[in-house]
């Protein structure tokens, strides 16, 4: 499984499980795994413009900058962020890995507010700045 996937139970019905497991009969798919996850990056790909449109949206007058995949940010990217950018509110639809950053401080200046729908990798104490 990969790192950070989660798991996911469904209910189909019989009828839709025959339909995929003719495809896989015919060689179309080696599994229903494969099918469900192609259908899900296919239907994810259909609707890309409806996840970024978040972008076009503000929060208090102020831009909510919006990221959608996996990052990982260190005290360098911080400091980079703050001198080019000053301070940001980021949206984040994906993995953020904040592991790294140890002069928090710098952090908090950076990024005002933050919202991950996802996950969030960071030390008790960035999580509880961000939670509040």
């Amino acid at each position: 499984m990969m790192q950070d996937s989660k798991r996911v139970f469904m209910t189909l019905s019989a009828t839709e499980l025959a339909q995929i497991d003719l495809l896989i009969d015919q060689g179309i798919v080696h599994s229903r795994t494969e099918f469900i996850q192609r259908a899900i990056k296919e239907e994810l790909k259909a609707n890309r413009a409806i996840i970024q449109t978040v972008n076009a949206e503000t929060f208090h007058g102020r831009t909510l900058e919006t990221l959608v995949g996996n990052y990982t940010y260190t005290d360098e990217d911080i400091n980079d962020r703050l001198r080019r950018k000053g301070a940001s509110q980021l949206f984040i639809v994906g993995r953020l890995d904040l592991s790294q950053i140890r002069q928090e401080d710098n952090l908090f200046r950076a990024i005002k507010s933050l919202t991950v729908v996802g996950k969030l990798v960071a030390s008790p104490t960035i999580q509880a700045h961000y939670e509040d």
